[in-house]
């Protein structure tokens, strides 16, 4: 049997690359879209779950009111445009083509619906919309939305409460959304597909089907990259970064990153680190230049706070943590345990605490490591069930209000504050400041906030940011797609052609 068409010229255009990048090592691939990620969705409900993975997949199926470009410039979503009558009042105007997967348009009461049940007590996304009073619709097709204070931040925000219909269950298993995908279905553990939507509103549309595969094991998503089996991998191992990108089937895009890997100590788990001294000789005994090149392999940097350079809010004045091992042993002798102490390290599968161990084990922390399935170990973090936890925190808006509102402030289902705070870390100064610069417009004040803000958590120890990783993505030569700084994993955006020359 002959290949197809489409077939053919992608072998032709493959045969054509090989004078500028080796021979394929891969055929072409067809069918959908096959990405790789480090583990399943948490959730399919958009408002449960505040998930880098989570929603990057289902950016696909929902839409919400504004986006972000790929620089994080605020760009219309469903609504085309808005405007404030006065500082405290916003309305939206929906796009009238907007549908729904089923249909059905959609309307301000979807909208009003959808942000109602995003900020009820115990979702995830709640931490966004703290400063809302009241959503109403106006008509059909316009929404006004009224804050408590002054909001300066909001349509920011709002990128990250996605819109579902207003008949939406208490608990979404099967997505309904406007996005540019319909769900098709969900195998735990093997994969979830994405369909196309016939007569998509979204213009470009999509035009290749999406099926994401949860692949634990960083080396083991770099070795399929390379045999052809996927598109994508997502969190590419830095270790791989040089042997892939001098592939001929495959290359790296390495993009800057508004993440911080840290290690938080939850006093409520283990009573322990309630004390000072111990914090304290833990973060001095931290070797962070050594983390930078044992885990991203120079593709990384220091961190000194919980948000990275980049990040409105981000104080540059802050120092890095200086090793001394000899202070931490002393600090650990004060704190009573002059034979060192025991710690168990809990962290999702692909990555690694191997490096952490060995500079806790010199200043006699002796760490055991505990890795395990994501889809685990997520809902013990929403419980606050892990005390020494190492992971990794997003400012998804480049603005460090993202990590304060919802990482740092103290816990508060009632409001939406702290709703990712999964350490148990509550500092009451530290809470009336990011309120505090959730009310002000003027950019020098509120910077100073946040960064006072930064400061305390910083000093606090409970939360002991490590270092910044760059995002690296493994991409064949013939998708063209360049992620950004948005951190989502677009279908609409991605097509196949001509490999690219190394």
């Amino acid at each position: 049997m002959s290949p197809s068409a489409p077939r053919r010229r992608s072998l032709l255009a493959c045969l054509l690359a090989a004078g500028l990048a080796g021979a394929c090592s891969a055929p072409p691939r067809e069918g959908p879209l096959r990405i790789a990620l480090h583990g399943d969705p948490v959730s399919l409900d958009p408002h449960s779950q505040n998930e880098i993975l989570s929603q990057a997949v289902l950016g696909n199926v929902y839409d919400t009111l504004v986006g972000f470009d790929r620089h994080l410039k605020v760009r219309p979503g469903l609504a085309r445009r808005w405007e404030n009558p006065d500082e405290l009042t916003w309305r939206f105007h929906l796009d009238p083509a907007a549908r729904f997967h089923d249909g059905r348009a959609v309307q301000s009461a979807d909208v009003v619906a959808s942000l109602e049940r995003a900020r009820q007590p115990g979702r995830d996304v709640a931490s966004f919309l703290v400063e809302i009073q009241a959503v109403r619709g106006l008509d059909p097709l316009t929404v006004e939305l009224v804050t408590r204070r002054p909001f300066a931040v909001l349509l920011n925000k709002l990128a990250f409460a996605p819109i579902v219909p207003r008949d939406a269950p208490a608990k979404i298993t099967r997505p309904l959304g406007s996005g540019p995908y319909r769900f098709g279905s969900f195998e735990p553990g093997r994969r979830l597909q994405l369909e196309l939507v016939a007569g998509d509103w979204h213009r470009p549309p999509a035009t290749l089907a999406m099926e994401f595969v949860p692949v634990a094991d960083a080396g083991a998503r770099a070795d399929a990259l390379l045999r052809g089996e996927f598109d994508a991998v997502i969190d590419l191992p830095a270790l791989r970064v040089q042997e892939i990108d001098k592939s001929a089937c495959c290359r790296v895009a390495v993009v800057a990153s508004a993440t911080v890997e840290y290690v938080h100590l939850n006093p409520a788990v283990d009573p322990r680190f309630a004390d000072s001294r111990l914090r304290e000789a833990i973060d001095l005994a931290l070797d962070r230049e050594g983390l930078v090149d044992a885990v991203t392999a120079g593709h990384g940097i220091v961190a000194t706070q919980a948000v990275s350079p980049g990040v409105f809010g981000f104080d540059p004045e802050l120092p890095a943590v200086r090793r001394d091992v000899a202070r931490a042993r002393a600090l650990l002798k004060e704190a009573g345990y002059p034979e060192g102490l025991e710690l168990t390290l809990e962290y999702r599968e692909g990555r690694d605490g191997a490096e952490i161990a060995r500079a806790l084990g010199e200043a006699g922390i002796r760490v055991r490591l505990a890795q395990a399935r994501w889809s685990e170990l997520y809902p013990r973090l929403v419980a606050r069930e892990v005390g020494f936890y190492y992971g990794g925190v997003v400012a998804s808006t480049a603005d460090a209000s993202d990590v304060l509102d919802s990482f740092l402030h103290s816990f508060d289902p009632a409001s939406g504050y702290g709703a990712t705070n999964l350490g148990n870390y509550d500092n009451p100064e530290l809470d009336r400041l990011v309120e505090q610069a959730s009310t002000v417009r003027e950019l020098s004040a509120r910077r100073g906030l946040l960064q006072a803000a930064l400061r305390l958590a910083t000093a606090d120890r409970f939360v002991l940011p490590l270092i910044v990783p760059a995002d690296l993505y493994g991409l064949r030569r013939d998708l063209h797609w360049e992620p950004s700084l948005a951190l989502t994993i677009p279908g609409r955006e991605m097509r196949r052609g001509a490999p690219a020359a190394r």
